[in-house]
């Protein structure tokens, strides 16, 4: 749900990812009432997960993810862990998606889409 233009052109990306040939399928999580009318029709390979809420870029990471649990981070987060999806990408909150990708066994980051990907994590 977070980043520049979010959730319309998350969903755009989404969408032409599947256009253009994508073939893993796309799970975008965030609340469900202003992501289900931008997918117009029917879309195979696209599911919407619901989270009531969302870490503002301005709220400190730590202190939001201990006070909500319910968070489209935190549920994104919690999908990989039980084996429902395989990564998450976020454009929101740095902050938070590195505080809470740390609960998963191994990840990858790539901060800011510039700097190189660096290992964090167990292996």
């Amino acid at each position: 749900m977070g980043g520049d233009h979010a959730p319309d052109e998350i969903v755009r990306g989404a969408l032409l990812y599947r256009e253009k040939g994508g073939t893993a399928d796309v799970v975008l999580v965030g609340q469900e009432e202003r992501l289900r009318p931008l997918l117009t029709g029917a879309h195979a390979g696209i599911e919407i997960r619901h989270a009531a809420e969302v870490i503002a870029m301005d709220e400190h990471p730590a202190n939001a993810l201990r006070r909500r649990s319910d968070t489209s981070i935190g549920v994104a987060t919690t999908l990989v862990k039980k084996g429902e999806a395989d990564a998450v990408v976020s454009a929101g909150s740095t902050g938070a998606t590195c505080s809470h990708c740390r609960t998963l066994p191994t990840i990858w980051c790539a901060r800011c889409g510039t700097a190189p990907c660096r290992w964090i994590g167990r292996h």
